[in-house]
């Protein structure tokens, strides 16, 4: 287990005007209070309320002046986050966190699903060439989890990194889940190992709720176009190449999944709907594992 330090603030509302009022992952901590910590804009905190014990995922957004007290702000969908939907959320409330998000003595997934927490795997390849990921695995974003698992069975001598997230108590998505582009690694102690290696590609399975399955990142064109073409042979859904200017194109230098490629530029994103996930996981994973081999190798 390693160790973490906590913090103990209070929540309180978002001030007036915030952008951030309306987004559920996303708090401002005192800037004085931010800087007296290991701690910058941009990291992510698993924090606790202690008025009820529950804890979800955040982002550190922004920082605000509270004259150096202790508070975390947020708008009402984020602390909502931390209460039944049968309950009223309290505009304040006491709180703990810490800089790391997956729980801290979970040994496997089936321990982590008992316990309704999140659990990292990682496994780290000394080839250094190719990894599989999931950052939304388990009950957030269904079967992509098994999609990373198989794609790194497909490419064999690759790394894999997949967090399977369980439970809440308004459910696995509201709790865990943080965009992407806001998933920073020194808050996943297995993403800090694997963001050092400098991979040649990285691809990370995603689910949504559209009808199309989306190739995207900032990997070159003609890698995602093989991907598009093989998956359309399975007649499961359309895919399509998505570029930069879509909120789903993965091209954005900040996700994790272009920083953690040697050139920054060879990460692949796929989103994914159910029922492509449900009826096809294991032979898309096959068919993206093959046309990484065969552009790379």
């Amino acid at each position: 287990m390693i160790a973490v330090r906590v913090y103990s603030g209070e929540v309180r509302q978002g001030l007036s005007g915030w952008d951030i009022n309306s987004d559920q992952e996303l708090c401002s901590v005192d800037g004085t209070w931010l800087d007296s910590i290991p701690l910058v804009v941009g990291d992510n905190i698993r924090l606790t309320s202690t008025d009820n014990g529950n804890d979800a995922s955040y982002t550190i957004a922004r920082t605000h002046d509270d004259s150096g007290s202790q508070y975390v702000r947020m708008g009402s969908p984020a602390r909502d986050r931390l209460y039944d939907s049968n309950t009223t959320t309290p505009d304040t409330f006491g709180c703990e966190f810490i800089a790391s998000i997956p729980h801290q003595t979970s040994k496997s997934e089936a321990e982590a699903d008992s316990r309704g927490e999140l659990w990292e795997q990682t496994v780290s390849h000394p080839s250094h060439e190719f990894v599989a990921t999931a950052p939304h695995a388990g009950d957030v974003e269904y079967n992509t989890g098994y999609q990373a698992r198989k794609c790194h069975e497909y490419l064999a001598n690759s790394s894999l990194w997949v967090c399977d997230s369980h439970g809440g108590v308004n459910g696995a998505f509201d709790r865990w889940h943080i965009t992407s582009t806001d998933v920073s690694s020194s808050s996943y102690p297995g993403l800090t190992r694997l963001e050092s290696v400098g991979y040649t590609a990285a691809v990370s399975f995603h689910g949504y709720s559209g009808d199309t399955v989306l190739v995207g990142g900032r990997a070159p064109d003609t890698v995602k176009q093989k991907i598009v073409d093989s998956l359309n042979e399975l007649g499961g859904a359309t895919a399509e190449v998505v570029g930069e200017g879509d909120s789903l194109s993965g091209t954005d230098t900040s996700n994790y999944v272009n920083q953690i490629t040697q050139s920054g530029d060879d990460g692949i994103q796929l989103e994914q709907p159910y029922s492509f996930r449900d009826n096809y996981a294991e032979e898309s994973a096959r068919r993206v594992a093959k046309v990484i081999l065969q552009y790379y190798d």
